[in-house]
């Protein structure tokens, strides 16, 4: 172990450029000397910048007029095709209304605006270098080092009354004081090579390709659903789901406002890059084009592929070996125009049909003004009416492994199609099913 750091200083001095170097120490082997595994990059691991279609310096005007021109005729949609072509369209066009009215973003020029005094000193330092390098005297060498002192004790004492200038005219009436510290961002946590947790361990993934095809697949054997052949009877229960007639009341421009107003703006976006900003920046042809389109889907109903997919993005488990494959939870990205028909259809749910018979009182998850403080308090109060009335309390506390990677999609739609309306059973079905119904 001692030899590290001299491992280190040949990196280094041998000019290697590594941009992400690990030393761990292995305790698996059995010998004198503790082994370390080291792991090293000899390039420098470049940064792809994130895809983005709209920055600070964004037009929004030019993005309304661009989007009221191309979204100024109404699209019929009468079947299913038509949904998913109207569906591509319009995140087309979406995309570039935004790059038009987004100015490219040019090299930055950084402007000499230096003191006249610190000017002086430079031009002293470089008269006395050259001086020096034309003499080689002792007396020509410590003139240039006097120089070279003179501008660095300046250049130090500009940039702290640099500094302290700007702290001064920070102020917390206009926000100003908050600027510095947005603009910090937490440094970038370099990603180690992965492997399975199988004994002997898989190959190492050491490259983004790599790394991506490793989670890909540890996914696909998470999220396989059982092998379960499906009941006949439940089969034939779901079959019949054509029968009524009655259909879900279209949305209004009313209520897409209101969903749109409430999302967050800074929420990340799904694999099409449309942002929440995007939507809320929409002059009013751009909201009848997507109410038009959330109609359409709920009339035909239709779940439109391109509102399925989702970017998923791997998290780190807080304490877990960033090594191990296992470590590492699943984050769905899902689109803004996703998010918003699922809100639309929340509300219409509550409305025609109340949680009270069909969600039991004991459920806390997922339900508004419900949280984990007032399920502790819930538990608490049963504790102690059971203590007041000398009986006895019992408590089972099971904690269910995967619960939701591998639900049993035929029940749930089972449960579906006995509990909520019969008008949401075929668009909720085909938000579940891959293959076009």
């Amino acid at each position: 172990m001692n030899k590290i750091p001299n491992l280190l200083d040949f990196f280094v001095t041998s000019g290697i450029s590594t941009s992400y170097t690990d030393i761990q120490p292995s305790y698996d082997l059995s010998s004198d000397h503790t082994p370390i595994s080291v792991t090293f990059s000899t390039t420098i691991a470049t940064r792809i910048p994130t895809t983005r279609f709209h920055t600070s310096h964004t037009d929004w005007k030019l993005y309304k007029t661009v989007i009221s021109e191309k979204l100024a005729a109404t699209q019929k949609l009468k079947t299913r095709e038509n949904i998913e072509v109207a569906t591509t369209e319009l995140i087309d066009i979406l995309q570039q209304a935004a790059t038009t009215a987004t100015p490219v973003k040019n090299s930055p020029r950084h402007a000499n605006n230096l003191p006249t005094h610190i000017k002086q000193l430079v031009a002293q330092k470089r008269r006395a270098r050259a001086k020096w390098q034309k003499t080689h005297t002792l007396e020509d060498r410590r003139l240039f080092n006097n120089a070279n002192n003179k501008l660095r004790d300046a250049l130090h004492e500009t940039s702290n009354a640099t500094f302290t200038a700007y702290i001064a005219s920070l102020k917390h009436e206009d926000q100003s004081i908050w600027k510095p510290i947005k603009s910090r961002k937490k440094p970038r946590t370099p990603l180690p090579p992965i492997c399975t947790n199988t004994r002997p361990p898989g190959p190492w993934a050491k490259s983004d390709t790599e790394k991506a095809n490793l989670f890909a697949n540890h996914l696909a054997e998470v999220y396989k659903p059982h092998d379960d052949t499906p009941d006949p009877e439940i089969l034939q229960k779901l079959a019949i789901h054509d029968q009524h007639s009655e259909k879900p009341r279209a949305f209004t421009i009313g209520e897409l406002k209101g969903v749109i107003k409430r999302l967050h703006p800074h929420k990340a976006p799904g694999p099409d890059l449309v942002t929440t900003l995007m939507i809320q920046e929409l002059p009013p042809e751009g909201l009848k084009a997507i109410l038009h389109l959330l109609n359409a889907i709920i009339r035909l109903e239709y779940w439109p592929k391109p509102k399925k997919q989702a970017k998923v993005v791997m998290i780190l488990k807080p304490g877990k070996n960033p090594t191990d494959v296992t470590s590492y939870r699943p984050i769905s990205l899902l689109p803004v125009i996703s998010k918003i028909l699922e809100k639309l259809l929340l509300q219409r749910l509550s409305n025609d049909m109340p949680p009270q018979p069909w969600i039991p009182s004991h459920q806390f998850g997922f339900r508004k003004k419900h949280s984990t403080i007032h399920q502790c308090h819930r538990l608490t109060d049963t504790i102690l009416k059971a203590y007041e009335n000398q009986k006895y309390c019992s408590a089972v506390f099971l904690d269910i492994s995967q619960a939701f990677d591998k639900v049993w999609h035929t029940g749930l739609l089972l449960k579906i199609q006995q509990t909520l309306p019969q008008q949401y059973f075929t668009l909720l079905r085909s938000y579940l099913h891959t293959a076009t119904l």
